[in-house]
């Protein structure tokens, strides 16, 4: 877990990832409507606003808790497929993230689906 945590801190997704991963897993959701609306492209934000965004997060930390890291699917500096299993047991989750090449590295795109 935490090799895989080192690994991810190498790239900027992996950076950004961990990032919006711990404001989530602290439940704060006013925090987490910031990162968003400060760190998603506009393009992603005009496909779907930080509201819209912010209730998926919302739904997921109500309905299956955190997420712990279990695999890198796939990785480079700036895309990431990751599967992660959920704290209330609720299985396994992909998260695949896109940021920018240019700093400050927004987030192009974010997926959040159940495997399986």
């Amino acid at each position: 877990m935490e090799a895989t945590k080192q690994v991810l801190m190498k790239t900027q997704v992996g950076l950004r990832f961990i990032a919006m991963m711990t404001i989530y897993a602290k439940g704060d959701m006013e925090r987490l409507r910031q990162y968003i609306a400060e760190y998603y492209t506009d393009d992603a934000l005009a496909t779907k606003p930080v509201e819209e965004r912010l209730a998926e997060f919302v739904t997921a930390y109500q309905q299956v808790g955190r997420f712990r890291v279990q695999q890198l699917m796939g990785l480079s500096d700036y895309q990431a497929i990751i599967i992660t299993e959920a704290e209330k047991g609720a299985g396994f989750y992909m998260h695949q993230m896109q940021v920018e090449e240019e700093y400050p590295h927004k987030v192009i795109e974010y997926m959040l689906r159940p495997v399986g």
